[in-house]
């Protein structure tokens, strides 16, 4: 993989297109997700990558399954940004399986095995995952600043 590739700045570029074009018009959740970007790097600061990622994981759940509110969805997009950037680090694996699943094709037990199996593999690396991920962290929040206006 280039090392252009693995740049923290050009994955949060690439990453935030691919949800913006999902997003499209919605400004609703463009500004959720916002307030999901601005209050993550400082929650993993003060309680830690994998309380963050079990707390998100949690909003997010019903999202994942085909359900839930734009809330929901929020959490979803943000907790799939963070891993699959921590999967292209090489911190993880499966992550595009999790997030590509339908929930026709998996069961809510499956989809939740394979999030804790992923947060138990990132807990042994939590401490080098963080630091990676604080330089993706910030760009993918100043781009959802800069496209979305403050949640209302």
């Amino acid at each position: 993989m280039s090392e252009q590739r693995l740049n923290p700045v050009n994955l949060a570029i690439s990453m935030f297109t691919q949800i913006r074009n999902e997003i499209g018009e919605d400004e609703t959740l463009g500004s959720k997700l916002r307030h999901r970007a601005r209050e993550g790097p400082e929650l993993i600061k003060s309680l830690g990558l994998i309380p963050t990622l079990s707390f998100y994981y949690a909003k997010a759940r019903d999202a994942m399954v085909g359900k839930g509110d734009k809330e929901s969805k929020a959490y979803a997009l943000y907790l799939e940004a963070v891993l699959l950037y921590l999967e292209e680090v090489k911190i993880v694996k499966g992550i595009r399986d999790i997030f590509s699943q339908k929930p026709a094709e998996g069961s809510e037990k499956e989809i939740h095995e394979k999030m804790v199996n992923t947060l138990k593999d990132i807990s042994g690396k939590s401490y080098i995952a963080a630091k990676l991920l604080k330089p993706f962290l910030i760009e993918f929040k100043r781009l959802c600043e800069a496209v979305w206006e403050r949640e209302r």
